[in-house]
């Protein structure tokens, strides 16, 4: 340990099941004067530690009876979640092929490899995490989808790590500078004059460079529209990030060191202002019109947004392989590539066409034609473009669908595009699949599958990304087909998605659950920035501080990384539209908020206080109070959030489901107030009829605050009102959730697992 410490920049953490030899060891460093965050030791072993997922680049043991490896497989399994993707490496001595490849193959240890040199054993997690993905251009990826494919990140989160490095060296809020960037583990992030690089899985500082001039342009807080509008200067790759330096160079920092690999610029000596990766392929856009001399691409002005030529280099060696001049100007959020083809737009920008307005001149008069382009990104080769109907200042390319949606990108801090149109293509051909001018919001829109999610300040709803049409999705309350419609707060950032969770600000950070469909949601305290700071990617749900110089009063200014949590809670709102026949329901009362288990059942809280949501007709009789518990208090209980609240003192309560049929109906119950066996008694009945008595809960599972439910088949709800009765013998009575699913929708999911029917 000691020798890991000195001769590498680790931090070592050790482990011993020796109490002495742990008050030994600490001894002997604290007299040497060795940093205890550089190096320290824990009582136990590693694999007992409860040590958090993807913490290390390294697990050895020079004893691995000592160690506690004698559990075999089951110990390789629960350290191989511990190691980092993208290189971490268990490392034994001796031969140890044997026992590691029987891990990987029972306990389904993917990506992994194992090899045998020097006399040691390695077993390394060489790549990804699967079902993760990166976050490498400002909008996810070449194509704009807004949308990292990435499956792990999904509600609830709970924390893997906070803190890491201050935020002095990240760019203002109101500049809109370029958002991070996440790729194989690494975080870059751009500041004024300054950049650095993270560990996704840590929050370590991998590197910090001091670069002149670079982030310059958004080094303001005059809410301007920043990369919003000029698009990002940085790029990220497997070998690292590809940056455009104020020389007009496109330069590449080594991912892991941030020392300069090379840098090129085109050969005319123009000036590079944006990028896209393809394969091998920079996509450049270089010499950008200045359209006003001396002026930022600020909110009233629309400098530098767009470029005289396309470049494209192999990224590589930098060597020019094919370039196109533009007519007007390439703007640059129209610069985009997917299927082998890269689309753009020829126009002139938009403040020039207002300049020339005010001078009785328009496009038409000074001859001024805007072609939409699909070339091959590979030989420069024109696939398709069409003259009519091009207006629009952002592009963005479905790679899943071939279909390309040209539209407007207006947002709040951004130059007024005046047009609020989605036109899409086919991406092949340049077949016109809809035109749609109603209904549509701001942009930037993500395509997710099947949908395009639009957004405004406050939300939005989405299209069928094939026909235009507005997309349903299934009401969770009553089945019925309902728009989707998400809202949001306020917030001055653009909603970002993986393939699960939607973030952006809404007050505070905010979430919506694409998995579920239950709402927005919150993490509370903290703030996510004016650029687009909560990025989903490699796993992880990547929150950097965004608020220097944000004079907003939030108490949580730190760098998190979150990670999906089951047993963490949620709580969320919902525009879902109220009323109608219900057929699948929970109430769950006292909690904070709404939210949909995993086995579709949209549980809304009573009294109603998390904001709106389509809440059932509850009625609740005798002398109710409410109480509310995390359920963190129970984190190995999957229902927890529903038995940490509830209510006591009630008598009767009344659900209105205006469904006269059969439901299966699940009680929820627990013993909060730590009353002894024989305290607290009471009997539940269904529509009148007894169906548990003497419901002592202690009794069942102590009175610590566990859950108990008892579930019930076929409970004949016959004026669409069920009705729960509660009468009590010792004590006050206690519920805390009903969940109602009619038996066409049940198919058995709520049949007793815990309870009696008497």
């Amino acid at each position: 340990m000691e020798e890991l410490a000195v001769q590498s920049s680790l931090t070592v953490i050790g482990f011993s099941t020796s109490p002495a030899t742990v008050k030994r060891l600490r001894a002997r460093w604290q007299a040497h004067g060795l940093p205890s965050e550089r190096l320290s030791i824990r009582l136990g072993t590693a694999a007992e530690s409860g040590l958090p997922p993807y913490l290390a680049r390294l697990i050895t043991t020079e004893d691995p009876a000592e160690g506690g490896w004698g559990g075999g497989e089951d110990v390789v399994a629960t350290l191989f979640q511990v190691l980092r993707p993208y290189g971490g490496t268990m490392l034994l001595e001796g031969d140890h092929r044997a026992l590691f490849g029987r891990s990987c193959r029972s306990r389904g240890l993917t990506n992994s490899a194992i090899t045998r040199s020097g006399g040691f054993t390695r077993l390394t997690r060489p790549g990804a995490i699967p079902g993760s993905a990166d976050w490498d251009h400002q909008y996810a990826d070449a194509a704009h989808s807004v949308m990292a494919p990435d499956q792990l990140v999904k509600a609830p989160l709970g924390l893997l790590w906070f803190g890491g490095t201050v935020n002095d060296n990240v760019l203002p809020r109101h500049g809109h500078g370029p958002s991070q960037l996440v790729s194989h583990g690494r975080l870059y992030i751009l500041g004024a004059n300054h950049v650095a690089a993270r560990d996704v899985y840590t929050g370590a500082l991998l590197w910090e460079k001091a670069m002149s001039g670079v982030g310059a342009a958004f080094n303001n807080t005059g809410h301007e529209s920043g990369a919003n509008h000029m698009g990002s200067t940085m790029v990220a790759s497997s070998n690292g990030l590809y940056l455009c330096h104020n020389s007009g160079d496109f330069m590449l920092l080594d991912g892991d060191t941030g020392e300069s690999v090379t840098s090129f610029a085109p050969t005319d000596g123009s000036y590079v202002a944006q990028a896209v990766l393809w394969e091998e392929l920079l996509v450049t856009a270089s010499d950008p019109y200045e359209f006003k001399a001396g002026d930022r691409a600020g909110k009233n002005n629309w400098n530098e947004t767009c470029s005289r030529e396309l470049i494209i280099m192999n990224r590589f060696t930098g060597q020019e392989l094919w370039s196109r001049s533009a007519s007007n100007a390439w703007y640059h959020n129209t610069i985009i590539v997917g299927s082998n083809s890269l689309f753009a737009i020829d126009r002139l920008a938009p403040g020039q066409v207002d300049a020339l307005s005010r001078r009785g001149l328009g496009p038409v008069d000074v001859g001024a034609v805007f072609e939409l382009y699909a070339l091959d990104v590979k030989s420069g080769e024109k696939r398709w473009s069409t003259t009519n109907e091009v207006f629009g200042t952002w592009l963005g390319y479905s790679e899943e669908y071939d279909v390309l949606i040209q539209s407007t990108r207006t947002s709040r801090d951004m130059q007024d595009s005046r047009t609020k149109r989605i036109i899409a293509y086919s991406g092949s051909d340049g077949t016109v699949l809809w035109d749609k001018s109603q209904g549509v919001a701001e942009g930037a829109y993500i395509l997710h599958h099947d949908k395009i999610i639009m957004q405004t300040h406050s939300g939005s709803t989405a299209l069928e990304l094939l026909t235009g049409k507005p997309y349903m999705i299934k009401h969770p309350l009553t089945g019925a087909e309902t728009a989707l419609s998400w809202k949001r707060y306020y917030g001055c950032n653009t909603a970002v998605a993986s393939e699960h969770l939607m973030t952006f600000r809404s007050g505070a950070a905010g979430y919506y659950d694409l998995r579920t469909h239950s709402g927005t949601g919150n993490f509370g305290g903290a703030k996510s920035g004016c650029t687009s700071s909560y990025l989903p990617a490699n796993g992880i749900l990547n929150a950097v501080d965004y608020t220097r110089t944000c004079s907003c009063s939030y108490q949580n200014q730190t760098s998190m990384g979150l990670i999906h949590m089951p047993n963490m809670e949620q709580w969320t709102f919902s525009t879902l539209p109220a009323g109608g026949t219900i057929r699948q329901v929970g109430i769950n009362f006292g909690a904070p908020g709404d939210r949909v288990s995993d086995a579709g059942t949209l549980w809304t809280d009573y009294p109603s206080v998390g904001s709106s949501s389509p809440n059932a007709s509850v009625s609740v009789e005798g002398s109710p109070t409410y109480f509310y518990n995390h359920a963190m208090h129970h984190p190995d209980e999957a229902t927890a959030w529903i038995t940490g609240s509830g209510v006591k003192g009630a008598s009767a309560v009344a659900v209105t489901l205006n469904n006269s049929t059969n439901f299966d109906v699940r009680l929820y119950f627990a013993e909060p107030d730590r009353m002894k066996a024989g305290e607290r008694v009471f009997s539940v009945s269904l529509e009148g009829n007894r169906v548990i008595a003497d419901l002592d809960i202690a009794s069942l599972v102590g009175s610590d605050g566990s859950g108990y439910s008892a579930a019930f088949s076929g409970i004949a709800v016959s004026d669409g009102i069920l009705n729960v009765g509660l009468r009590a013998s010792a004590g006050e009575t206690i519920l805390c959730g009903i969940e109602a699913v009619s038996v066409v929708e049940s198919d058995g999911e709520l049949l007793p697992e815990k309870g009696k029917r008497d």
